[in-house]
């Protein structure tokens, strides 16, 4: 199949490719040499894998065949395996080196060998961050990458969204934040990763964040909005039955509805209320509050086939008359840091 892309599509520029069983890769012996070699005007790529693929001894040399095939113009890589495997490619970050790539996102991805020490993880990763000063996105989920300092006064200057997810080497919040340049702090837009009391005087500190997903604790939401008061989107994930037995909805308004009142730029609000229906009195009731926020517009709800999202109707005085139920994929938080996840799923890139 490579044989034939190659010959009749060299000068392809973007490809997709999905590995989905240990036949179908076909690959046999380490020495085989992927054509896909000499298709060196890649632009983009994405590879995903699932299934006994990944138990292949020789199957890491089969995608380093293809990412790393001489294509001086890549600007966008998508690692995948699926939830319950690991695609470990141990050379791509100490030998990776693409000059122009903008979006990496690695999922489900073992970099390093198990016997790796720490120190040495990070110093292949701070490698690779400098040989690629044109990065504007990274997202890494299930991982083994580490964050031990900062990376560098000119590193990442160009970083506009960064998530880092379930790591599996022991991330600490504000490490992850530490390993941020000024450079870097003065350009991030989205920011999805752990939080907690030590981090958020530093996420303060980066005025060009408009967007964040933190995985925090519920009860540091008012500190959350008090340091971040100029976001435009946030998405915090609360399920309020398990925390309010009953409904308690003068509690949640108490406690964390009024919170984010301080939040005048906000237009984009996730998670916070996707457990709690709209076809409850108790429910409109949130929502007309929240739209006193008169920059807010969309809000993710509990909903069945709408699709989990509302755009909030407003009269001319810009006050709250009512709402309509939408679909539409962009909105997800996850799409918020454009990411590029492929070409089937590819990420929302907002303006900004």
């Amino acid at each position: 199949m490579f044989d034939t892309v190659a010959y009749n599509c060299y000068e392809l520029q973007e490809a997709e490719i999905y590995y989905g069983s240990r036949e179908r890769s076909g690959y046999g012996d380490p020495k085989d040499k992927c054509a896909f070699t000499k298709l060196r005007n890649l632009t983009r790529i994405s590879i995903r894998i699932i299934g006994t693929v990944l138990q292949t001894a020789n199957f890491s040399i089969a995608v380093m065949d293809i990412i790393m095939s001489e294509c001086p113009d890549l600007r966008d890589l998508h690692l995948e395996a699926g939830p319950t495997d690991s695609l470990q490619i141990f050379s791509l970050l100490e030998d990776g080196d693409w000059a122009d790539l903008r979006n990496f996102t690695a999922k489900n991805v073992q970099f390093f060998p198990d016997n790796t020490t720490v120190k040495d993880k990070w110093h292949i990763f701070v490698g690779f961050v400098h040989r690629h000063c044109m990065m504007e996105r990274i997202n890494f989920s299930q991982t083994d990458a580490v964050f031990l300092g900062q990376v560098g006064t000119s590193a990442l200057p160009r970083l506009r969204s960064i998530q880092i997810t379930n790591s599996r080497s022991n991330l600490a919040p504000l490490r992850l934040c530490k390993m941020l340049t000024r450079t870097a702090v003065n350009n991030l837009w989205h920011f999805q990763g752990p939080v907690d009391e030590k981090t958020l005087p530093l996420l303060a500190q980066f005025r060009s964040l408009r967007s964040c997903t933190p995985i925090m604790k519920n009860t540091l939401l008012p500190q959350l909005t008090l340091s971040l008061p100029f976001l435009e989107r946030l998405c915090v994930n609360v399920d309020w039955h398990g925390k309010y037995h009953g409904g308690n909805i003068n509690s949640l308004l108490l406690t964390h509805i009024d919170s984010l009142m301080t939040m005048g730029c906000l237009t984009h609000l996730a998670g916070f209320m996707s457990s709690i229906s709209l076809k409850l009195p108790d429910g409109v009731r949130i929502l007309r509050r929240l739209a006193s926020l008169r920059r807010l517009r969309y809000v993710q709800a509990r909903a069945l086939a709408e699709g989990g999202w509302v755009t909030i109707d407003r009269n001319t005085e810009g006050n709250f008359v009512g709402f309509r139920y939408i679909h539409n994929p962009d909105l997800d938080a996850d799409n918020w840091g454009g990411f590029f996840k492929g070409f089937v799923l590819d990420a929302y890139k907002p303006n900004g």
